[in-house]
């Protein structure tokens, strides 16, 4: 039989004047011989998941102080009436307290139960019971007793896809859909023979003594760690292996504590956390998963977070919280997904309405990637305004070919060009949203720009006539004149339809028309 983490609700025996009671040895719980100087009267009801066990000779029940029982009972009817309950004479040692804890054993299919809540006679959830015996008190009568309600422990499996040889790869944020924590062990298929084959981290914003965000498992200095519940852990392994999480699944608001560390740097605030239910569920802020395409880089998330899967989230201060909502409940946001392509792929998101950032961050430092660069620091997820340019990094893996896309998830564009500063190439994005090119390991890292405009090129507002910009507007308005480049050249107040005239060299502009809250973009070009 395994040996399972317990979560025991401990109760409080203070002793009588009741003499010990002997007890006959019973098949399973076996009774410390010798009496016992007081002794304690239960009588409890003992439901497994909600119902009331009536199975005689089956379903046993111990009262535990430690590793000795002090008393055992099979669960059935000990009255004419046949109330279906048990009636329990706990020994005592004679201290003023005496913790007791309980387990049932099912001798039918061999198992043992362990994780249990009480209930007093009114319902009232107990996190103890405080007897006191005195006055011969019974703790429950025969028609309205205590309760114990145990509950079943299961395991629950999550594939884990081997890595192979290779380096890259095979990463998982992992949780615990359970109540109870998870002693990782090689029987769960947490821990492999040969230690090198798997690896086993929880994040700590902070980084231990060494500045290590990342805190092994393996690392004996740390003294190992269990899994909790609400927490998210990085897993990989080399062979391949199925994680059981065992125990009662995690049934309740889906509210985690976050932190924040002021003394962190790089990552203060930022939360691996664990979606704890047993089934997909939502975060209620932004969010980030691990990119299931590589398993190396951490990617902003929008759909559901998959049972026993963890995610990123970041506290902006103290005492801030995440909820875990069951299903997908994420919005679409407005954003271009910008993609590195070659065997491998790699990716960066620009974010407009949201003020979403995240660090870049791979297990892999040597991986092609793509990120933007921003107050020395770089980045895989930022946000934008409506208008403007924005740097583009790239480092190669290898020589050779490779493919750079855009993406626009649910955002139009007026104006979106990606210019290579390496070969001096501007190509519209809008047009031909995929770009190749030839890198090499050597190249430097700022290899592009992308300049952009939201909005819509065919509500036309603008034209271009005997060199000045022609303006079709109603009432008070802004008019601004963009260069490619992202800077505002132009800017002066209309009143109505207006001739606005710039002095510029030929080539493309962005007319941005504001008019209260109505803004509106367009691409002109100047000959």
């Amino acid at each position: 039989m395994k040996t399972k983490s317990l979560l025991l609700v401990a109760m409080i025996l203070i002793g009588s004047t009741m003499m010990a009671q002997e007890s006959q040895e019973p098949e399973h719980h076996y009774v410390r011989p010798g009496g016992y100087e007081n002794t304690m009267i239960l009588r409890a009801k003992v439901c497994i998941n909600g119902v009331e066990q009536q199975s005689e000779n089956v379903i046993e029940i111990g009262a535990f102080n430690g590793d000795v029982v002090t008393d055992s009972q099979f669960v059935g009817p000990f009255t004419s009436h046949n109330y279906y309950r048990v009636n329990m004479n706990i020994g005592g040692n004679g201290s003023s307290s005496y913790p007791i804890t309980f387990k049932l054993y099912n001798h039918e299919n061999g198992q043992e139960i362990v994780d249990y809540t009480i209930t007093d006679p009114e319902g009232n959830l107990m996190e103890g019971i405080n007897w006191v015996n005195d006055d011969n008190t019974i703790f429950g009568t025969m028609a309205n007793p205590y309760v114990l309600n145990f509950l079943t422990m299961t395991a629950y499996p999550k594939t884990i896809e081997a890595y192979g040889d290779s380096e890259k790869g095979g990463y998982y944020l992992i949780a615990s859909p359970v109540t109870q924590e998870v002693t990782p062990t090689a029987d769960n298929g947490f821990l492999a023979e040969t230690v090198a084959n798997y690896d086993l981290y929880y994040f700590d914003q902070v980084g231990d003594a060494e500045g290590k965000e990342w805190i092994n498992f393996k690392d004996e200095s740390m003294g190992g760690f269990n899994l909790t519940n609400g927490t998210g852990y990085l897993y990989a392994s080399k062979e391949g292996t199925t994680l059981n999480f065992t125990g009662t699944p995690y049934s309740g608001d889906g509210v985690i504590q976050l932190t924040y560390d002021e003394n962190a740097e790089e990552f203060a605030g930022y939360n691996l956390v664990g979606n704890p239910f047993l089934k997909a569920a939502t975060p209620n802020r932004d969010y980030y998963v691990m990119n299931p395409e590589t398993r190396d880089e951490i990617i902003q998330g929008d759909e559901a977070v998959p049972a026993m899967e963890g995610a990123f989230v970041v506290a902006d201060g103290e005492g801030e919280t995440v909820t875990f909502e069951p299903g997908n409940k994420k919005k679409s946001r407005l954003a271009i997904n910008l993609i590195i392509e070659r065997g491998v792929i790699d990716r960066a998101v620009v974010n407009f309405g949201s003020n979403s950032t995240l660090p870049k961050f791979q297990l892999n430092p040597n991986h092609t990637k793509v990120y933007i660069p921003m107050e020395g620091k770089d980045y895989a997820v930022v946000s934008a305004s409506e208008m403007g340019e924005m740097p583009v990094n790239f480092k190669a893996e290898s020589n050779g070919n490779y493919t750079l896309s855009l993406n626009a998830q649910e955002v139009s564009f007026a104006y979106l060009h990606l210019i290579d500063n390496m070969t001096g190439k501007d190509q519209d994005m809008l047009s031909n949203p995929s770009y190749t090119f030839d890198a090499r390991t050597t190249d430097y890292a700022n290899r592009f720009k992308l300049v952009f405009a939201t909005g819509n090129a065919t509500d036309e507002f603008a034209f271009f006539s005997n060199g000045s910009f022609v303006i079709n507007n109603e009432g008070n308005a802004i008019v601004q004149v963009i260069d490619v480049n992202g800077r505002v050249i132009s800017s002066e107040s209309i009143n109505g339809c207006a001739n606005v005239n710039v002095k510029a060299a030929a080539g493309v502009y962005m007319i941005r028309l504001m008019n209260g809250n109505d803004v509106k973009t367009q691409k002109i070009i100047m000959k």
